[in-house]
């Protein structure tokens, strides 16, 4: 069973920071966390008493963040899960219109900090996607696709290879990559595990260093100068 909760929070408050800057910017369309715990290790009754959520019995719970620098343009949901085993929390900043009628801290600038404050630990290693997407009227892959699959099947006849996957060196900041055409867009998949301090976490740092590997694997079209952040 999960349990979804209103944003009606407000025990537990952490500054937060105005930051002139929006997902957009960066043309991120997606940043996730995502973290395994020991249930241990986390202060639950505090975590359901600061939701409101205490005497329930769900296994789940989430929680849907507002921004303050950019309402309605982008948001933050989280999840939780509780096992005895193994318990995991996801963590999603996502540039999406969407009206929030209820804007109250935390905001999605500062809800990692917040629901770092129920951890008995701080650091994790941390399973990490981002997408980032690029209008195809402007920029194109680094490699050339709508290529058509030249293999003697019929029941490939007619299709187009669409997309590619890279992976990286050891050395890099992320694991893998995937650049994909879907209609007029470019979507660039990037993959990483790291290690990741959820009450210093400034999430758009997090975006401007993926966003570098992304910039790598598309180009602007020739006459278009516009730049890429």
């Amino acid at each position: 069973m999960f349990t979804t909760i209103a944003n009606d929070i407000g025990n537990i408050h952490v500054q937060t920071k105005t930051m002139p800057v929006s997902m957009k910017k960066y043309n991120c369309h997606l940043f996730r966390l995502e973290i395994e715990f020991n249930e241990k290790d986390f202060k639950k009754k505090e975590f359901l008493e600061d939701i409101g959520a205490v005497g329930t019995r769900s296994k789940g719970y989430a929680l849907l963040f507002g921004s303050k620098t950019s309402k309605n343009e982008q948001h933050a949901h989280l999840s939780i899960f509780f096992d005895k085993k193994e318990s995991s929390l996801r963590l999603f900043y996502h540039q999406l219109k969407e009206e929030i009628n209820d804007q109250r801290e935390p905001y999605m600038e500062n809800c990692a900090q917040w629901i770092s404050s129920f951890f008995k630990k701080f650091v994790f290693n941390c399973e990490v996607r981002s997408i980032f997407e690029y209008q195809t009227n402007k920029h194109e892959p680094v490699v050339s696709l709508l290529a058509p699959v030249n293999l003697s099947s019929e029941m490939l006849k007619g299709a187009l290879i669409s997309g590619f996957a890279v992976t990286f060196p050891e050395k890099a900041e992320i694991d893998r990559a995937t650049v994909e055409i879907v209609d007029d867009n470019i979507g660039v998949v990037l993959f990483a595990a790291k290690e990741i301090n959820l009450t210093e976490l400034d999430f758009y740092n997090e975006i401007e260093q993926l966003s570098r590997y992304a910039q790598r694997l598309i180009r602007k079209k020739e006459g278009k100068n516009e730049s890429l952040i």
